[in-house]
């Protein structure tokens, strides 16, 4: 990561990330302040198909008994819409003023009021230029680097999974929600 690049102390550690091929390549260009809005789109778009990827790898490494995560539109409608809304101002936190966790509520709403149901969340700021293939390769990192990440990443209860990335003059969000069916 370059000195401009300052993050925010979301996690405190780094782990290494062993990455495929697919997250070793870098992009020759992803600006976020002036490229069209298309290609900004399918950067974003790029870096939540790669987090998908390097999270069902560490899945598969380290809880080898847990089912792989399927990804669901309608989580991935809800993990976006969080990252928009905490890049439009929203607080970047799991709940919002009034204590409401509205990934979770958004979830109960889709699918009911029982099952399993997670979120992470992740920000940066200080982007000149905005990679999505080394943005990937960190949010996995970070999260497998923090317990309570770590463990809605591992969590044999967890069957789906919708991802968010939303990149905002310079500044990333990542969201990642989980969901797993009730219990028998």
């Amino acid at each position: 990561m370059g000195s401009s690049v300052m993050r925010k102390a979301v996690l405190c550690a780094l782990a290494l990330l062993q990455g495929s091929a697919a997250l070793a390549a870098t992009p020759d260009r992803f600006l976020t302040a002036s490229y069209p809005v298309a290609e900004q789109a399918a950067a974003e778009r790029t870096a939540e198909l790669l987090i998908a990827q390097g999270i069902a790898e560490q899945r598969a490494r380290f809880a080898p008994g847990a089912p792989a995560l399927s990804g669901d539109a309608a989580l991935t409608e809800i993990a976006r819409g969080r990252s928009d809304e905490m890049a439009d101002g929203a607080s970047f936190s799991h709940q919002d003023a009034n204590g409401h966790h509205l990934a979770i509520d958004r979830m109960r709403a889709q699918f009911g009021r029982y099952g399993w149901m997670g979120e992470n969340i992740m920000k940066e700021t200080g982007h000149r230029n905005f990679d999505p293939v080394a943005f990937a390769h960190r949010a996995v990192a970070d999260w497998m680097a923090s317990p309570s990440h770590r463990e809605n990443i591992l969590r044999p209860a967890f069957r789906r999974s919708g991802i968010g990335v939303t990149v905002r003059g310079g500044t990333v969000f990542a969201t990642q929600v989980f969901f797993g069916p009730p219990a028998d």
